[in-house]
């Protein structure tokens, strides 16, 4: 009765983003995976939360070595740079990564190469989840932000108007305490 319990507790969470490796022709294969909340937090330090991300893997197994396209493509929910507010931002991304058959490189890792990917000749199926996360976190902006900044329904007001009035604030001091910065307003102005 333990051992089937022991079995129980090992559920593989990344069974559907593993692609299968021997059996498959050697020809090009489509894979689509559709990422969500439920995908990433099974990762510790997950930066995305609600999600609706689909990956498009192309598996071009024509040819030495092989090659996995992934075409990343969906919305997250951040917190926008500018109001605060939580806001849907728009994610697209292509990655590509090589395999290469070696069955010593594949025990040892020595190749730290991020587009390389090294397994045994005798590998049943290639686990993609890792691939997918990082992926997806690279696509986000490096700036978040509303489609139309303190103009949409979905911004903090308040934060708007502090913010605001913080910029007007530094403009005037500028022009007060400052004289060397009016040649720099007026280049500003045109």
């Amino acid at each position: 009765m333990q051992s089937v319990l022991g079995k129980l507790s090992k559920v593989d969470k990344f069974k559907e983003y593993k692609i299968p490796h021997i059996g498959l022709k050697k020809e090009v294969h489509d894979f689509i995976f559709h990422l969500d909340e439920t995908f990433f937090s099974n990762f510790e330090d997950s930066i995305i939360g609600k999600s609706a991300i689909e990956a498009r893997v192309n598996f071009d197994k024509s040819h030495e070595p092989n090659l996995l396209t992934f075409k990343i493509k969906g919305n997250i929910d951040a917190d926008c740079d500018k109001c605060a507010a939580i806001t849907s931002i728009k994610i697209e991304g292509e990655f590509r990564v090589f395999i290469k058959l070696h069955d010593e490189l594949a025990l040892s890792n020595e190749l730290d190469d991020p587009e390389i990917l090294f397994i045994k000749t005798d590998t049943p199926e290639i686990d993609l989840s890792s691939y997918l996360y990082e992926f997806s976190h690279l696509c986000i902006p490096f700036i978040k932000s509303c489609e139309k900044p303190f103009e949409s329904k979905d911004c903090d007001l308040e934060v708007a108007s502090k913010l605001s009035a913080l910029k007007k604030a530094e403009e005037t001091e500028h022009q007060i305490t400052d004289p060397r910065w009016a040649g720099l307003n007026k280049l500003k102005d045109k």
